[in-house]
């Protein structure tokens, strides 16, 4: 009786791990790049990747979240409708990375605990500059924003 136990142990430790198997083929399937011209972008990567660029000609919000995987948007193609839009970050064990023009102004006011954010961008407040604000919570991950 006690090797037919082993056996079923082995076995369904086999089927776990070709499942574990499965659902990361599949995330790193998903991590084509994807192109938009939406007004509200919205990105979610568990266990894998999602990158996305956007040519939206009045772009106002967008929305990441990344839990053990990696978010990656590109906004250098897209114009902001108004003064200002709005990005909603939250990264757990994972990490956002965030592309913006370099005439966008990006205000960020995103929490990091136990993770961080860098802020790499380089635009110059002027008359007509358009403003990003980034939102968010970046827990035990990482918060990257570049031009």
């Amino acid at each position: 009786m006690k090797q037919t136990s082993y056996a079923i142990r082995g076995l369904l430790g086999a089927i776990v791990i070709i499942m574990i198997g499965v659902v990361l083929a599949e995330s790193t399937r998903a991590n084509e790049d994807r192109a938009s011209q939406e007004a509200e972008v919205s990105a979610t990567a568990v266990l894998g990747g999602y990158s996305q660029r956007s040519f939206s000609p009045d772009f106002r919000s967008a929305e990441a979240t990344a839990f053990l995987g990696g978010v990656d948007l590109d906004f250098r193609n897209a114009e902001i409708e108004g003064d200002e839009a709005v990005v909603e970050v939250f990264a757990m064990m994972g990490g956002v990375t965030l592309r913006v023009p370099p005439g966008w102004v990006v205000v960020q006011e995103a929490n990091a605990i136990m993770g961080g954010v860098d802020d790499r961008t380089r635009g110059v407040p002027g008359e007509n500059s358009k403003r990003l604000i980034v939102r968010g919570t970046v827990l035990m991950g990482g918060l990257n924003i570049r031009n």
